[in-house]
């Protein structure tokens, strides 16, 4: 499915905006690193979280974090349910995140957060 224009956009959209939370996190909370190496948080299907965030001056809390990147041109997003909320692929596509990665997480001792983009906003 990578091979289409739209998913190499998405694609594309997915490794910028990880970029720029990486950079935000690390600018914003004194001390953060963010890392891409050993992620995997959700060890029942090996899905992975984009990146853990190390925070070092707040009791050495860790936290995942993962971008997803919804399309609401997408097929699977274009619905009646869609037509009537401008939110609806968001929240679609956080609810779906949340699910395979939240619950993992914590059990593994992370904090979990979703960060959901789409590339027409």
């Amino acid at each position: 499915s990578l091979q289409c224009d739209a998913s190499k956009a998405v694609w594309r959209c997915h490794q910028t905006m990880l970029s720029c939370v990486e950079e935000f996190v690390e600018s914003t909370f004194d001390g953060a690193s963010c890392s891409r190496k050993h992620i995997a948080c959700h060890f029942s299907d090996g899905g992975e979280v984009d990146t853990i965030v190390d925070y070092p001056y707040h009791s050495g809390r860790r936290a995942g974090i993962d971008i997803t990147v919804a399309h609401p041109l997408s097929s699977s997003y274009v619905t009646e349910s869609a037509a009537q909320d401008g939110l609806h692929t968001l929240r679609c596509a956080e609810a779906e995140k949340e699910r395979r990665h939240r619950e993992q997480c914590s059990a593994a001792g992370l904090e979990y957060y979703s960060v959901v983009f789409t590339p027409l906003m």
